[in-house]
């Protein structure tokens, strides 16, 4: 990882990004235990932003089924300790505070993954389903040609269906199951490695 502050060991091979909104519905806590389970059954290991809501559950239950995750930080000081059993990187070290730092956080955490799964999104103030998310499925990831995910809302409250509408129409593929998700993303990973063999 050229140009990049880490602490502690990131286990890359055969990341997952999970990412998502701050604030999520009470549906979504056994989602990503399900999901992270399955991912670390299935070989992968997990990259997410860190931050509270859906991000803070994917690293909880990584820990919990000792699935190796990294959390991509905005900056870094070089004074943070590496979180148990998984590692924190960032292309920036923290000087003073820039919203950029945000956003090229959303940028590693798509190239660094093989695919992008939303286990929930929701609206906000911005144009896009916000923000972060957007950035990291969408802009840096269907746009940059990276598979993209979002499960179908598990509940009816108007910002998550404006959500899950904004990430489709981005691109972002809609899944209704883990089993469904592991399915996908194992034929769409198999394509790649074949039209792009190392």
């Amino acid at each position: 990882m050229a140009h990049m502050l880490t602490i502690g060991e990131p286990k890359l091979e055969n990341a997952i990004a999970i990412v998502g909104t701050r604030r999520p519905s009470g549906a979504v806590d056994g989602l990503v235990g399900r999901l992270v389970k399955a991912l670390g059954e299935g070989g992968y290991s997990i990259i997410t932003g860190g931050a509270i809501g859906v991000d803070s559950i994917a690293v909880k239950y990584a820990i919990a089924y000792n699935v190796p995750y990294t959390i991509v930080k905005p900056c870094l000081n070089g004074s943070e300790k590496p979180p148990p059993g998984g590692a924190l990187v960032s292309p920036y070290q923290c000087k003073r505070f820039s919203r950029w730092y945000f956003v090229g956080r959303d940028r590693v955490i798509a190239e660094l993954a093989l695919a992008i799964i939303i286990p929930e999104a929701r609206s906000g103030t911005a144009k896009y389903a916000c923000c972060g998310t957007w950035y990291t499925a969408v802009r840096y990831g269907v746009m940059r040609g990276k598979p993209a995910f979002i499960f179908k809302p598990l509940v009816n409250e108007p910002d998550v269906i404006e959500a899950y509408r904004i990430m489709v129409s981005g691109g972002v593929k809609p899944i209704a199951s883990v089993n469904e998700l592991l399915r996908v993303l194992g034929l769409v990973l198999q394509r790649r490695r074949l039209s792009h063999p190392t």
